[in-house]
């Protein structure tokens, strides 16, 4: 016997703790004006419908609804329907009670008189029935006809009807024929409404890769919208980076058990729950997917097609490929349901999905489909065949795959028992998580072979290893490599040249350059003599300290390079990563990666570079993000340098101290170069005195930790800030030490900081034209553009030079820059081009910086103003956009009224 159609209860959101969550409805504007409208005496309609699936809203917009017909003065009643069919005189009686009148009513004519009476002496009355579909198919025409019997015409029923409800469609039928019914469809959610959703939910701007996600798990249905969102939050998906809510690498949503979405399809009770629970493993599958959920659930396949059948008529399943394969309407109920699978019940479907797979039962297009039903099938299946499977499959695992590919190295590690493969296996778990910056698996993995498999590790693997915990600790614990690096030979240090390697390696984690340098140098015989992975690792750390400290330091091979391969190539890969500042860094054996393979903090120094910002913060708030599980190794200084530089440009000074204060607590290498942005955000207020002392603590921090690498843009701060104090000679021998450190470092970055203290202490005319070639041959426009303001303040340079800095200074929208030129060009008696272009510009810059609380004295600083210059700009903007306040004002700046045009 078939089962009966199943009632699948409605899906609950979690909105407990949104604040204003209480009847706000997103997207559902013209739904309310439409319900509003045919709410009026005079709209001539009896009954308006609200339908849609479960979850969609219609409870949500019925509550709404009510309260707006109340604020315009409508009488509301609501009337709340048992689970069981109610029959007409059941309602009938209801609402009596609920309009004050004896509970006696038992006709339509009694209802009517009863109704009027109300409405004549309070006005039109709206009545709301939700979850209407109770009502029962047998019963409904019993409504239909009181409904249609009314001759009250102030007296509007507001029914919610969840679909699908086959009944409604023919018992509607009268009052449709007599125009008495107006019905809305609810459909799935906008984009923006999403947004809005997702946005009030985590108090931030969520990126389009967040809102994508949710979208895609959700189908836009606003419960499942909240589900996706606590999925994401729960399963620590989202970073709030910069204001902006981003999808953190490495991470799978996730519910907890108790999830209101799984409560409505708990109450379904068997056989539908256990069918929904092992399809929620299965769905993936196309094949004899009803006979595999028979098998793990012990029914009968009959009996299970049936109840996928009824699930697929209550709209919770799809069915294609002639029916091989059933999938979820809403993808995040997959997830729901994942959630409350039990340890065994998990292995056991796991297994039964495996062995179909293994034996050509079924097919799946997900490539990673196999790899996670390995990890959770444990030893239910032959562990050496999964094992190696599982080892394959994490190490062709996508950046993006962080979190699959810890989890399958480390199930492969669990299902293998000799030692030596186990060794190797925990080995390779800990190079994939490396590659993956998840360093808690990596310092634990490294540690358990270190100390439990020694002998079973070859030199250079015993080497990688070592190198692997080093770099663990400097992520989570760098207190606890503190101690490692003082320790002597021993298990987690090494041996002799190892030893000497591995502490090199630590003190250049700990941003202790200098005695990386000497420990390098004490004892270059003994590593350079050592041959494999350990002189290797020794030449490539030699060749860091060298760039950082512009000094020459041995190497242990010909040519100080040598080719590496399989994990030790991938180690040192990390290692690079980890030690990678800035792109002239040495790093010979780095091979140019594909696009795909770089990591975000390398794409977010390639994009800032090469004047492609928005892109750039794009991608250090993702790098940011995805770091949270990588410690202080997962984000180089570069992306907060980065992002900072290009919000001081752009005016966005809170931004820019937020995001140099929130790096400087990660206490990442070589943080002394974040003085740079910082010195130059405060030179824009004003505060010259705080902007040298920044440089001068900078300076200090270097010099603690021996570091050359960074000097010279601290350097050519100082420059300006003594030049702008007047002393010439402090000035001069600044560009004397930084003409000094270009000799030194060697690099292109070097030699441009050489050349614009030459150009700005001694207005060189030669060393301007060197810069301009250089900064071409570089094609970095940011650059190029500071490089041509330079040699015209300087007054080295003409008309063309302050109009091509201009437009440059324009591609990357660094608004400061360009006030800055705009004063330069009046002075010079140069014609501005664009005055729209000019009045945006400044309007958008003022509202920049009133949103971020500047007074009218300080915006008036940054603009090279007067305070009652900035008053009269303020006076316009706000006759211009209506706006009343400041606050209005910072509120529509934060909102994002006031962004560039694309």
């Amino acid at each position: 016997m078939a089962p009966a159609l199943p009632t699948i209860p409605a899906p609950r959101a979690n909105t407990a703790d949104v604040p204003g969550a209480r009847n706000q409805v997103h997207g559902r504007d013209d739904v309310l004006a439409r319900l509003l409208d045919v709410c009026r005496p005079s709209s001539g309609v009896r009954l308006a419908v609200v339908t849609g699936p479960a979850g969609i809203g219609r409870s949500a917009v019925l509550a709404r609804t009510r309260e707006l017909l109340a604020h315009c003065g409508v009488g509301t009643v609501d009337i709340r329907l048992a689970r069981e069919e109610c029959p007409a005189a059941c309602l009938t009686t209801r609402l009596a009670d609920e309009l004050g009148a004896p509970a006696t009513l038992s006709s339509p004519m009694s209802l009517n008189r009863l109704l009027t009476a109300v409405t004549e002496r309070r006005g039109p009355l709206a009545v709301f029935l939700d979850d209407a579909q109770r009502i029962g198919p047998r019963r409904l025409p019993e409504l239909v006809r009181l409904i249609e019997a009314l001759t009250c015409a102030q007296v509007t029923f507001v029914c919610a009807v969840r679909t699908p409800f086959a009944a409604s469609r023919t018992a509607l039928d009268p009052l449709r024929h007599a125009g008495l019914v107006h019905e809305e469809r609810l459909r799935p959610l906008s984009a923006p409404a999403v947004r809005r959703i997702v946005s009030d939910r985590l108090q931030a701007v969520p990126t389009p890769e967040l809102l994508a996600a949710v979208r895609n798990a959700s189908r836009g249905i606003p419960a499942f919208v909240h589900g996706a969102v606590d999925a994401h939050v729960h399963g620590d998906c989202v970073q709030v980076v910069d204001q902006h809510a981003c999808l953190g690498a490495n991470r799978s949503p996730r519910l907890w058990r108790a999830h209101p979405l799984a409560a409505g399809l708990r109450e379904l009770g068997a056989p539908y729950w256990l069918v929904l629970k092992a399809l929620s493993l299965l769905h993936p599958l196309s094949g004899p997917v009803p006979a595999l959920i028979a098998e793990v659930v012990g029914l009968s396949e009959q009996r299970v097609r049936e109840v996928l059948r009824a699930l697929r008529e209550a709209g919770v399943l799809r069915c294609g490929k002639g029916g091989t394969a059933w999938t979820f309407r809403v993808p995040l109920l997959a997830t729901v349901l994942d959630a409350c699978l039990g340890p065994f019940e998990r292995r056991r479907i796991s297994a039964r999905a495996v062995t179909a797979l293994w034996r050509g039962e079924a097919s799946c297009a997900d490539h990673n489909y196999l790899p996670k039903r390995l990890a959770g099938a444990g030893r239910l299946i032959d562990p050496e065949r999964a094992a190696s499977t599982l080892i394959e499959r994490s190490a062709a695992a996508r950046p993006d795959e962080g979190e699959l590919a810890d989890s399958w190295a480390s199930a492969a590690a669990r299902l293998v028992t000799d030692p030596a493969r186990h060794a190797e296996v925990l080995h390779r778990h800990a190079v994939t998580c490396g590659l993956h910056l998840r360093f808690d698996s990596v310092a634990q993995s490294a540690r358990t072979v270190l100390l439990a498999y020694p002998d079973q590790l070859t030199d250079d693997s015993l080497q990688e290893a070592l190198i692997l915990h080093v770099l663990g600790l400097a992520a989570r614990d760098p207190a606890a490599l503190r101690d490692l690096a003082d320790d002597p030979p021993g298990p987690l240090t090494g041996r002799a040249a190892q030893h000497v390697v591995t502490r090199a390696a630590a003190f250049c984690l700990l941003d202790q350059w200098g005695r990386a340098y000497d420990e390098l140098t004490r004892n270059s015989q003994l590593w350079t003599e050592a041959g494999g992975s350990t002189a290797l690792f020794g030449t490539f750390l030699s060749a860091v300290v060298g760039a950082v400290l512009g000094r020459s330091v041995p190497t242990g091979c010909p040519g100080g390079q040598v080719d590496a391969v399989g994990t030790t190539a991938d180690v040192l890969l990390i290692v690079a990563r980890a030690l990678d500042f800035f792109a002239e860094l040495y790093e010979p054996w780095r091979p140019e990666l594909p696009h795909r393979d770089r990591t975000r903090a390398e794409l977010t120094l390639r994009a800032g570079l090469f004047g492609k910002w928005d892109e750039a913060l794009v991608l250090a708030r993702s790098s940011i993000a995805g770091a949270a599980t990588s410690g202080r190794a997962g984000v180089p200084v570069t992306v907060p340098h980065t992002m900072a530089a290009i919000y001081v440009a752009r005016g966005q000074l809170k931004r820019a101290r937020t995001v140099i204060e929130a790096a400087r607590s990660q206490h990442p290498l070589l943080s002394h170069v974040l003085a740079a942005p910082e010195s130059e955000l405060e030179a824009t207020l004003g505060a010259h005195a705080r902007s040298r002392a920044c440089i001068e603590r900078g300076l200090a921090h270097a010099a603690e930790s021996g570091a050359l690498l960074g000097t010279d843009m601290l350097l050519l701060r100082m420059t300006i800030a003594e030049l702008h104090r007047g002393n010439l000679a402090a000035a001069q021998r600044c560009a004397a030490r930084i003409e000094q450190i270009a000799q030194r470092l060697g690099t292109p970055g070097a030699r441009r900081y050489h050349l614009l203290a030459r150009v700005l202490v001694e207005h060189d005319a030669a060393a301007a034209a060197e810069l301009v070639e250089l900064a071409e041959e570089l094609g970095r426009p940011f650059e190029l553009a500071c490089a041509l303001g330079t040699i015209a303040a300087s007054g080295l340079g003409d008309g063309k030079t302050v109009l091509r800095a201009y437009e440059l200074f324009g591609d990357v929208d660094a608004l400061i820059m360009r006030v800055r030129l705009r004063r330069l060009m009046r002075e010079r008696g140069i014609s501005v081009p664009g005055r729209a272009t000019t009045v945006s510009e400044n309007e958008r810059l003022l509202a920049t910086l009133v949103a971020d609380g500047l007074t009218n004295a300080e915006i008036a600083t940054v603009l090279g103003a007067t305070s009652k210059s900035v008053e009269g700009r303020l006076t316009r903007l706000f006759q211009r956009t209506g706006l009343k306040s400041r606050a209005e004002l910072a509120t529509a700046a934060l909102g994002g009224r006031f962004r560039r045009a694309s």
